[in-house]
């Protein structure tokens, strides 16, 4: 094979899938996963409001924090059609990304506009992780027989995916 060449990439087409009772045990760690995330969230956000030195940049992140009370309540609404409870998560790595931000923003005295733009880009980290991980519990979701889940989610995506842009549009207002 030269060198510049990729091998042939094999496409398994569903040999290996997951019967209902695996996919439900991942899709529950996932979601005890993203539930620890946005509790921890609800309180870490609003120290960024204080913090933000943008009006826009505020009120965006307020709106996180509304749009993250709906997603943890239509995710308490999974743990019901599941019939399940949420089992505690640490979510050390969100938590450890967040304090590491944190430090970084006031170990480096950096002004009002470089903080703000320091802020956005660690906030669409976390919206990128979000993302990524309601994208994966859609798909889970969707081989799954309870379709009200599929939908639920597809709204926090959603939700996720709007913030997300949302923080985009705010950094170019730094950028230009």
């Amino acid at each position: 094979m030269a060198p510049h060449q990729k091998p042939d990439m094999r496409i398994f087409r569903g040999h290996f899938s997951l019967d209902e009772i695996s996919l439900r045990k991942i899709f529950m760690v996932q979601l005890n996963s993203i539930f620890c995330v946005k509790q921890h969230l609800l309180k870490y956000l609003p120290t960024l409001i204080e913090r933000a030195s943008f009006n826009d940049l505020k009120n965006a992140i307020i709106e996180n924090i509304d749009d993250i009370k709906i997603q943890l309540l239509r995710m308490e609404a999974m743990y019901q059609l599941l019939h399940e409870t949420y089992s505690p998560h640490k979510c050390l790595g969100i938590k450890s990304i967040t304090l590491e931000a944190f430090i970084t923003n006031r170990d480096l005295h950096l002004s009002d506009l470089e903080n703000d733009l320091t802020m956005l880009i660690h906030l669409r980290t976390l919206e990128n992780i979000e993302i990524t991980c309601f994208e994966v519990m859609h798909d889970i979701a969707a081989a799954l027989p309870n379709k009200e889940l599929d939908m639920m989610l597809k709204q926090n995506l959603d939700m996720a995916k709007d913030s997300q842009r949302l923080y985009k549009l705010i950094t170019k207002e730094y950028l230009h």
